[in-house]
């Protein structure tokens, strides 16, 4: 039987049959025209209808909304009600609500502030009843954290608040000795990476132009884009690996420019290598495992990848840092990586 092979019916009296797929049996089912009226009814009927409301933060133009604290539970401003509905009251960026069934979505913006999610709180019960989703603003660029869910109330009202939080103080994440009087004058992480990518390259355009005779050794490209606000570096590297005690492997990285130009002095600080492609190398594992450090894991930004390839004897380094600038007293830019 095809149902387009059938006369359509315009008009449904209580007594005539529909069929029906019935999705948890997977069978066709017969049900009579009045059980639809009846369930459309009380989908219509008072107290049934769905109505929505809409509360922000509104502000004069080119009025800032407030600053960040790292690690700090934040509650964002409300204080308007956009769109009124009689279930819903807002006072002291408190939002009350009726017993019953909500579909809620909020966004919460943020700038310069680095990771930071958004939720919905229950006051009353002191929990998150909605956790947004998790966003990172770079240098440069703002980001929002998007909170959905559905919401159920039992009791007569419920207050909700949201607000944002900080994962991590990159004053505490990446904290970075550069020793005394060594190559490296960086005291967070990123900037080191940076810092090494910068005089490596430099050491390479050296070698090269000192010895015009033979080929140019570039295994390393370091590029600024102040349209992205990201310093991208990547990095090929030749090692030679080795067994160790236990069994684990080794990686060292080869010294390809030679000690002429290649020197480096980590200064007794957080870095062992003594020469640039091993302290590119090392600098880089250490961002990689202060990425992993960060809590909760699903927040761990990812802004650089090692890749050991044991066939070609080759590391891999590319990362994506986001950076600010400033004026130098002399006219110059200042580039700074940061978290």
């Amino acid at each position: 039987m095809k149902i387009v092979d059938k006369p359509e019916l315009p008009i449904l009296t209580d007594n005539d049959l529909v069929l029906s797929w019935d999705a948890e049996t997977s069978t066709t089912r017969k049900v009579k025209a009045s059980t639809l009226k009846t369930y459309a009814q009380q989908g219509i009927s008072s107290g049934n209808t769905i109505t929505y409301a809409r509360v922000g933060d509104v502000k004069a133009y080119d009025t800032q909304s407030g600053a960040a604290t790292a690690n700090t539970d934040i509650t964002r401003v409300l204080n308007t009600i956009i769109d009124s509905a009689s279930w819903l009251s807002l006072f002291n960026n408190q939002i009350t609500l009726q017993a019953g069934i909500y579909l809620v979505h909020a966004a919460v913006p943020g700038f310069l502030c680095g990771q930071f999610r958004g939720w919905l709180h229950n006051i009353t019960d002191n929990s998150v009843a909605i956790l947004g989703q998790a966003a990172y603003s770079a240098a440069q660029a703002a980001a929002v954290s998007v909170v959905n869910g559905r919401l159920v109330t039992t009791a007569i009202k419920t207050f909700y608040k949201y607000g944002y939080y900080i994962h991590y103080d990159q004053n505490k994440m990446s904290i970075f000795d550069p020793g005394t009087a060594g190559t490296l004058k960086s005291t967070q992480i990123p900037q080191a990476l940076f810092e090494v990518a910068r005089a490596l390259d430099a050491a390479e355009n050296l070698r090269n132009g000192a010895n015009p005779g033979l080929p140019p050794r570039r295994n390393l490209s370091t590029t600024v884009s102040f349209d992205t606000g990201t310093i991208a570096i990547a990095a090929t590297l030749p090692i030679s690996t080795g067994i160790q005690v236990g069994g684990s492997v080794g990686v060292a990285v080869s010294d390809y420019l030679g000690t002429t130009y290649s020197a480096f002095t980590n200064g007794g600080g957080d870095l062992s290598s003594d020469t640039l492609p091993e302290a590119l190398l090392e600098v880089a594992s250490v961002l990689a495992a202060a990425e992993k450090a960060v809590t909760p894991a699903e927040n761990q930004p990812n802004n650089v990848q090692i890749i050991f390839d044991l066939e070609t004897a080759s590391a891999t380094i590319s990362a994506n840092l986001p950076f600010n600038t400033a004026a130098g007293t002399t006219g110059d830019v200042v580039i700074q990586a940061i978290d």
